[in-house]
């Protein structure tokens, strides 16, 4: 018994550090405002919205902010009127948001305690596995965002909405304009680069803790 519940305790550990870096690389991306600022330009978002580059950067940045603000009930943006439809899916984009956040701050709390435990019990082991399941991610989310993106970000979406809110009618709601497919593909890119980053650095740790390749 005592060995399955060592094993259970390293399996949250690592489970709780490697959904922190997750999470994190979402919220890092989300507030990474040049990258938007970059595809306004590569993606000619400008010309497809007539909107300046000045007026594009308000709005998303709206946006951005009322993702995080959790007393924010409806999405007012400078430049655009939303439907009725729209409003719940910002205000259900928002929930995922706020939610994640929580979990972040739990995870962080929990994994922390449990890794300066285990650090000082010498056991550095820790920073291997968590190094290895999170270079694992990207390689396993890369094979269907290469495949086919566009069917991957549906399936995302019929995954965590309950509704077809998500599918914009540019007639109707021209705000999808200024948020191209694209754009969440190049977001997907950079939070993979984000993990990736983080599974060198545990990598690293785990090198100079335990002195050993980290394979």
């Amino acid at each position: 018994m005592k060995k399955y519940y060592s094993l259970f305790l390293k399996f949250s550990t690592v489970f709780f550090i490697c959904t922190a870096v997750i999470i994190s690389s979402v919220n890092i991306t989300l507030k990474f405002t040049p990258l938007y600022k970059y595809d306004i330009k590569t993606l000619n978002i400008e010309n497809d919205t007539k909107l300046t580059e000045l007026e594009l950067m308000r709005n998303y940045k709206a946006i951005i902010r009322y993702t995080e603000n959790s007393s924010a009930s409806v999405l007012n943006l400078p430049d655009f009127n939303l439907s009725n439809n729209s409003k719940i899916h910002f205000q259900e984009v928002k929930h995922i948001f706020i939610t994640l956040k929580y979990l972040l701050y739990i995870c962080i709390i929990l994994g922390s305690v449990l890794m300066i435990y285990y650090h000082r019990k010498g056991y550095f082991k820790l920073y291997k596995y968590i190094s290895l399941s999170l270079i694992a991610i990207p390689i396993i989310l890369c094979i269907p965002f290469f495949v086919n993106f566009n069917k991957s970000f549906t399936i995302f979406h019929k995954l965590f909405f309950k509704n077809d809110y998500w599918e914009f009618d540019p007639s109707v709601d021209p705000v999808i304009n200024i948020l191209p497919e694209k754009f969440f593909f190049h977001c997907a890119l950079f939070i993979l680069a984000l993990i990736v980053l983080s599974s060198f650095l545990f990598a690293v740790i785990y090198k100079r803790k335990s002195k050993k390749g980290i394979f």
